[in-house]
């Protein structure tokens, strides 16, 4: 309901209302939109990148489909622990045999008969019927296992090692998602601010072939001169066009991973500034959080228990089965004279020999139990080494920010220089465009080194097991460079 509200007003705030229409209508929603969405509310088009955090933690398919599978094993775990209780069914038929079953006693009474001397149908009939040809029965069987060999509790702990294993595959979606969504988020603000810088350049270069063609007219430069600032013109022209074809390339990507609707895409602008900051965590810190954090790695470890506990499973198979059963009859009327209402006692299992098909399935569990050791060795190795490869990365992204700080404040100066050298007829127009697309291209290149930054500290981050931190060095209270 709240989200439908928030939809609602943006797309209200683009259609052509007048500013009293506006506000009469937009306030009782806005009220009932702040009450009702438990998420953060985003004004028209301006998204911060906590918002974007926030919808696709709540709204992306792949998360919802991962929440959807723990909450399978967990329901499957829940079924396990019903192995501990007592099994009881009822259970009823109607049967129907050729004809009924009679225990005829009578050649026994003829013999008596003869012995003693006694008349033909002196004794009584000795014909005793045993089970009609029709009758029904039903009943109540309970069974409870006393003793399994271990087996009930290893089913047990491997559906909680499936929990935890279904648990660590969201946060390895997460983990990806956050990285996958840095990239884009701060790749449209990265957009927004070259797109910013190219109208900058556009309008300088603009200015200079204004100043060029006053210059041609006083006979002061050449036409090829003047040309040439209307030239370097065109081609800013160009560039700036295909930066915001660029940027609304990204806007289409970031909706997509916000699972947010084609129109709202294409209104979307990022808020949060572009960041750098230098105070990480030691290389060795990193490293050690990726080996217990690492989600990944907890998946292996959750395999490995499973792996653990179809060893348990199957050893449980050599020790004797021990259980308790009891059984009452429903429907007394048609019982046999051999068969009780009811019975209870105590049973056991013994295997003996199945062909040595048990021992080998118990070679083949510990062969499974060791292949995941060795995987998760090889795991903990690779993620160790992805780790120190992505942390350096950052640094050289700090490295090269700092560089390019001393190259802007040189080619600043040169285009000063060379600008007013071009108007006291001293540089050429083509020494002037250069200048401008130095500092230009010095200033793009800032940004990307920052850009850069951010995607390195993302995946830094993801490998390290810790993405939920990049929210924290993204925060107001941490920044030391923003844009």
């Amino acid at each position: 309901m709240g989200n439908k509200i928030v939809k609602f007003l943006l797309k209200l705030g683009n259609r052509p209302f007048g500013c009293s229409a506006l506000a009469v209508l937009a306030g009782p929603a806005l009220i009932l939109g702040l009450i009702l969405t438990p998420g953060p509310v985003f004004a028209t088009g301006q998204l911060s990148f906590d918002q974007a955090l926030y919808m696709m933690n709540n709204n992306n398919e792949a998360i919802k489909a991962g929440n959807m599978e723990k909450s399978a094993r967990e329901k499957e775990r829940d079924a396990a622990k019903g192995l501990y209780y007592p099994t009881i069914s009822a259970s009823g038929k109607y049967t129907k045999i050729d004809e009924p079953i009679v225990i005829d006693l009578n050649p026994i009474g003829d013999v008596i008969s003869t012995l003693h001397g006694l008349p033909s149908g002196t004794l009584p009939d000795f014909a005793i019927t045993a089970q009609e040809d029709e009758f029904i029965k039903g009943s109540i069987v309970a069974t409870w296992p006393v003793f399994t060999g271990g087996r009930i509790t290893a089913v047990n702990d491997a559906a909680v090692a499936r929990v935890k294993e279904a648990g660590e595959k969201i946060q390895q979606t997460k983990s990806l998602l956050t990285s996958d969504m840095v990239k884009r988020y701060y790749g449209l603000r990265l957009y927004e601010k070259v797109i910013g810088l190219r109208r900058d350049y556009l309008a300088g270069v603009e200015k200079h072939l204004t100043e060029a063609r006053a210059l041609e007219q006083n006979g002061i430069i050449s036409k090829a001169e003047r040309l040439h600032a209307q030239v370097a013109v065109a081609e800013a022209r160009r560039e700036l066009k295909k930066t915001i074809r660029n940027r609304d390339m990204i806007r289409t990507a970031l909706a997509n991973i916000l699972t947010m609707d084609r129109e709202e895409g294409l209104n979307i602008n990022a808020t949060s500034p572009l960041f750098l900051v230098r105070k990480l965590p030691a290389l060795a810190d990193l490293i050690h959080s990726s080996e217990k954090n690492n989600p990944i790695l907890r998946q292996i470890k959750a395999k490995k228990e499973l792996a653990l506990q179809g060893l348990e499973y199957e050893k449980g198979f050599l020790y004797p089965e021990v259980f308790f059963f009891g059984k009452r009859e429903l429907y007394k009327k048609d019982l046999t004279l051999l068969e009780p209402e009811w019975a209870a006692g105590i049973g056991v299992n013994i295997p003996l020999f199945e062909g040595m098909g048990r021992m080998n399935k118990i070679k083949a569990a510990r062969d499974v139990s060791r292949q995941v050791s060795y995987l998760e060795a090889k795991a903990i190795r690779d993620i160790a080494t992805l780790t120190e490869k992505r942390y350096h990365e950052v640094m050289k992204q700090i490295e090269q920010f700092d560089s390019l700080e001393a190259t802007i404040e040189l080619a600043t100066e040169a285009l000063r220089v060379r600008t007013r050298a071009f108007e006291e007829g001293f540089a050429t127009s083509l020494d002037v465009v250069d200048a401008h697309l130095t500092l230009s291209g010095a200033k793009i290149q800032r940004l990307t080194s920052v850009y850069s930054f951010e995607v390195a500290l993302a995946q830094l981050l993801e490998a390290s097991g810790m993405s939920n931190r990049f929210k924290f060095y993204q925060s107001q209270n941490n920044l030391e460079e923003t844009f």
